[in-house]
């Protein structure tokens, strides 16, 4: 907490519960990411859909899912910027204390980002339209794609 407070950001204490768990890890080794935000939208959805879909999608079109500590590390490192909204961490779903599944969500407020657990937006919770996910991008891959009842285009990232 003394982290994010020190860089103006905040966490909530769901977040921390989570962080707290023997079953979160993080991995030892540094490793770089190329990360991309991509919009329910350009992933093809038009309405609410799951969590689960939207990994599904990302990982058809050649993207992948994050490890869970991006999103603490997005906002310790200051390499995320935006004004408002909330961006959901497009990863497999982690545990709390209680057993539910969570995924990790950024939002931004008047007092800065915060770290927070969706789990509303969990594996099977849906999405509200418009939602925006972090995914890694594959260094192998090139991405086009057809939303549906749309022209094939480029995935803008």
């Amino acid at each position: 907490r003394k982290a994010f407070n020190a860089r103006g950001h905040s966490i909530d204490d769901w977040a921390i519960e989570v962080l707290r768990q023997s079953g979160f890890v993080v991995n030892p080794v540094v490793i770089t990411l190329d990360l991309v935000i991509v919009s329910q939208e350009e992933l093809g959805f038009l309405e609410l859909t799951s969590h689960r879909a939207l990994c599904r999608r990302a990982l058809e079109y050649g993207l992948e899912l994050c490890p869970a500590e991006v999103a603490p590390t997005l906002i310790l490192s200051d390499h995320i910027h935006f004004e408002s909204g909330t961006l959901y961490i497009g990863m497999k779903p982690i545990s709390d204390s209680n057993n539910y599944n969570c995924v990790f969500e950024i939002k931004c407020n008047d007092d800065g980002l915060c770290l927070g657990i969706s789990g509303s937006y969990s594996w099977e919770g849906e999405h509200y339209n418009h939602s925006r996910l972090v995914f890694v991008r594959s260094r192998n891959r090139q991405w086009t794609f057809t939303p549906p009842g749309g022209p094939t285009k480029p995935l803008q990232l």
